[in-house]
Formats: structure tokens, sequence, C-alpha cells
């Protein structure tokens, strides 16, 4: 029954990947309302934008005896403007255009959110790494330490050795309590994005550190090309270009009103109204926000044309950084851990044997220890230097 109830137990156990702890922070509603917020306010524009204005009523009543009195008139009258200058039509254009924009920024929006979890979860496994080396670490000395008291009490050893280790074994529960709330702290800042009860769900993390190759340079710059950050510049640029041209229509709205006007009394007669008001653009020509929304399209176009040439670069950047440190992350586990391992093996048994000091014995533990921090913040940096790639590249593409 123990049995059974070990291995329900054992089926029931997840660990999380970095999928899904992306997969549930874009699921989470917090996280979604704010990715979609701006998109729902730019649909809402776009609404406004197409629907047609409100025609105007109005009544009015004069008398000549007071508002009953014999001889008082009635006016009926049904008003509405009209835009014979386009500048609706481009309005609408440009309130459609900022929805694309919107949805390029929901699609980038969605890119920095997952970057941002992959970046804590991807601590998360580095935090734990740490710890487990400090752990490692910790469980060496004290096995120096027991070596020593062995050779001690055969008189193999000083009293000065068995302190000195001692010494050196002290410090490494401090490591060990540095490298856990390191560990500690970065499951909480996970857990604050995905929820910490949707985290608590998973009793453990599956990765690796270290990322894959990112791929050639040219076709990375090429994909960024149509990434969502600059296709909602380009978008914010061609609104605002819509919004400069129908400022520049300087054509008024022409109003037309229909109506009746009726006379009470004895002489009552009723007549049809008809009414056309056209403002006269004299003095106001709307100069000033054309100029307004003229340099507004100068200042998005010039935006989209320097973001254009930034990601690029930042492209070509990223890719080579997060190769370079992939390469000698690499390189240093092959070379300088392997070898610091080698001498940390080589070193105890030495000791052992009495053929070196202990404090030979201690370097080379250090030494192995070092060199396996190295390699972890080595592939550490170099996934960030991935992640941060990634993010400037089509989803579509990641």
């Amino acid at each position: 029954m123990m049995c059974g109830a070990l291995l329900a137990s054992t089926a029931e156990a997840e660990t999380l990947t970095a999928e899904e702890a992306e997969r549930l922070a874009l699921a989470r509603p917090e996280n979604a309302a704010i990715v979609t917020a701006a998109l729902d306010a730019a649909r809402g524009d776009l609404v406004a934008a197409r629907t047609a204005r409100n025609p105007v009523f109005q009544y009015e009543r004069e008398g000549a005896d007071g508002l009953g009195g014999d001889g008082s008139e009635n006016l009926f009258r049904l008003q509405r403007a009209f835009d014979l200058s386009g500048r609706r039509s481009l309005t609408r254009r440009a309130a459609g255009a900022e929805v694309s924009a919107a949805e390029h920024n929901a699609i980038d929006a969605r890119a920095m959110l997952r970057a941002d979890v992959s970046a804590r979860f991807y601590d998360v496994l580095a935090a734990d790494a740490r710890h487990a080396a400090a752990r490692s670490y910790g469980s060496q000395l004290a096995d120096l330490e027991a070596a020593t008291a062995a050779r001690d009490r055969a008189g193999d050893a000083s009293r000065y050795d068995l302190g000195r280790v001692r010494q050196e074994t002290a410090l490494a529960p401090a490591a060990l309590a540095e490298a856990g709330a390191e560990a500690f702290a970065a499951r909480q800042s996970l857990g604050a994005l995905i929820g910490t009860q949707a985290l608590s769900r998973y009793d453990g993390f599956t990765g690796q550190i270290l990322p894959p190759k990112p791929g050639p340079v040219d076709q990375l710059v090429a994909q960024a090309e149509t990434a969502p950050r600059l296709g909602s510049l380009a978008a914010e640029a061609q609104a605002a270009n819509y919004h400069k041209r129908a400022a520049g229509r300087i054509a008024p709205p022409v109003t037309l009103g229909a109506g009746v006007r009726t006379t009470d009394g004895e002489t009552g007669e009723t007549g049809v109204l008809f009414s056309v008001s056209v403002p006269l653009p004299l003095f106001d020509r709307n100069q000033g926000a054309y100029l307004r929304r003229a340099a507004e399209a100068r200042s998005a176009s010039a935006r989209y044309e320097l973001a254009r040439d930034r990601i690029a670069a930042d492209v070509a950047t990223l890719a080579y950084r997060a190769d370079t440190l992939r390469e000698a992350a690499l390189s240093y586990d092959a070379g300088a851990l392997a070898s610091a391992a080698d001498l940390r093996r080589v070193a105890r048994v030495s000791y052992e044997a009495g053929e070196i000091g202990v404090l030979e014995a201690i370097d080379a533990l250090r030494a192995a220890y070092a060199a396996e921090l190295k390699v972890i913040d080595l592939q550490r940096a170099a996934r960030a230097a991935f992640i941060a790639l990634q993010e400037l590249l089509p989803e579509a593409d990641q």
C-alpha cells in the first residue's frame, strides 16, 4: 500500500520548464490585461472614428404675449454636419494604423514578458547550480577535515593543519547560506510573475542554462526587419502621416438643416425650412495643428529609421555575445573545469598519502569550486544574451 502511494506521488510530481513558465505568465489575467489594454483602447478609438456624427434636433418657441399667447411661433429643426474635405476618412485611416501599431505593440509586449519569465527561470537554474556547488564544496571540506583529523590521530599531521582545515570548513556554511538565499530569491522573483500558486504545483525545474547556438547574423538581422517593434513604429509613422494630411484639409464641415415652422392663432400657418451653415476659414486655417502634426510625422519617421539601425546593431551584438560566451563556457567546461576536478582528486589522494600539505589541498578544492562557479556564470551570461536576442526577433521565429 505504501509502495502504491509512493508511485502515485511520483507520477503526480511535475517539473517546470521555461516554455511552461512562459505559458503560465501569458495566461495570468493580470499580465494578459496589461498586454492587451493599449490594443483595446486603440480599437475603441477606431470605433469612435468610424461612427457617424449625431444629428442635432432643435426646438424653438416664440410668443407675442408670452409662450402661451396668441401669435406664438414654433420651430422644429434637424441639423447635421457633413465633412466634404475627406478629413474624417483620413482620421479613420489613422485610427486603423494606430490599431495596427497597438497590435504590434501587444506582440512585442508578449515577447518582453516571455523574455522576463525566461530570464527569471534561468536565474533559478543558475542559483540552484551555485547552491549545489556550494553544498559539494562544503562536503569536500568536511571530508578533508576528517582526513586531517585521522592523520592527526596517527601523528602524520600537525595541530595547525587541523586548525587550518577547520577554519576553512567553518566558512562553508556561510557560502552555502548565501547560495541558498540567492536560490530562494530567484524562486520568489519567478513566482511573482507567474503566480506563487502556479509555481507551487511544481517540485523542480528542468532545463539547461547553456543556450543553443544562435543562427547566422545576417539571417537574424533580416528576421529583425519584420520584428513587431519595427512594425509598430512603421504603423505609428503611417498614422502620423494620415493625421498630418487630415490637418492640412482646411475645407470646413458643412451643416445642413431641415425643419418645420408653425404659427398659432387665427392665421395659423405651417412652413418648411432648409438651412446651410458653412464656417469661413478666414483667420483660423488650422496652421497650428498642421505644424504640430507635421512635426509628429517627421519624428515618427525618424524614430523608425533610428530603431531599424539600432535593432540591427543590437541583434548583431547579442548574437556575437551569445555565441562567444557559449563557446567560452563549453571551452572552460571542457578545459579548466575538468582540470580543476582532476586536480582536486589528485590533491586529495596526495594529501591522504602525505605527499602535499594542507594548504595545497585547500587550494585545489578552492580552484575546483571557483571553476564550477565560473562555468555557471559563463552559461548564465550566454543565456542572458540569447534571451535578449530572441526578444528582438519576430515571435513566430522564436
